[in-house]
């Protein structure tokens, strides 16, 4: 047996609005019906005709709060195949670290567990198994500063500027190394130690060199043209 609670409506008649069963669980049968907290009935908790549950705060902060120590609050729904569930982010307090005043705190997304923006998930942003990847699939990607006179920093050792699909590179930056460009997938101008190596024709509206700069021409500057300040020179050394 239970304990029931049967109230009338405005109709005059009686319905069950509240049992408690012999486990000890207090039920609310009716869809519609909530369970109202506070004064004002300002937090509400219900299941709906619509065969969706709710929980509703109409004053200050609705807090959700554990105290477990090293105790995490996970986000699950529906894995996929109707066979379970999957857990698909977590406040990870087992992860927090405190030092000087200041709690790191960590959110904990799983593997392939996608952060979504948009109507249509149209910006995704991921971590599957061994790479990271931010993933735009309408208009344009803009990553924008604001901030007047700001920098935008990209680090890493290797940044490479790549076409949508990933198989041609259009720009290649190395560390303690070269700065490439490329043209329809092929290498036209490489930073080097002693400068700049240019594959194909160089065109230019203007050349500017300063006085003692040279123009050397051959496998061994055979051919040198340069200005000493006072004089131009064209001095051959070949034979």
């Amino acid at each position: 047996g239970g304990l029931e609670f049967w109230v009338r409506n405005a109709g005059s008649n009686y319905y069950r609005a509240l049992y408690i069963n012999e486990d000890g669980n207090v039920i609310i049968p009716n869809d519609g019906s909530a369970l109202k907290l506070g004064a004002g009935s300002d937090l509400q908790l219900w299941h709906g005709s619509d065969n969706h549950s709710y929980i509703s705060n109409t004053t200050g902060a609705l807090n959700i709060k554990s105290t477990v120590t090293d105790g995490n609050i996970v986000f699950a729904a529906d894995r996929g195949d109707g066979g379970g569930t999957f857990d698909y982010f977590s406040l990870d307090g087992g992860s927090a670290t405190y030092s000087g005043g200041t709690t790191t705190a960590y959110t904990k997304w799983p593997d392939k567990s996608r952060i979504a923006l948009g109507s249509g998930k149209d910006l995704l942003l991921y971590h599957a198994t061994n790479n990271s990847f931010i993933v735009n699939s309408t208009g344009y990607l803009a990553i924008k500063n604001e901030v007047t006179s700001g920098y935008t920093y990209i680090h890493g050792d290797t940044v490479q500027l790549r076409t949508y699909t990933g198989n041609e590179t259009l720009l290649s930056a190395a560390a303690n190394g070269a700065v490439t460009l490329y043209y329809d997938n092929a290498v036209k101008l490489a930073t080097y130690a002693n400068g700049v190596d240019v594959t194909g024709t160089l065109q230019a509206d203007n050349l500017t060199m300063l006085d003692n700069e040279y123009i050397r021409l051959g496998d061994s500057n055979d051919l040198q043209i340069y200005h000493d300040g006072s004089n131009s020179i064209i001095s051959d050394t070949g034979t």
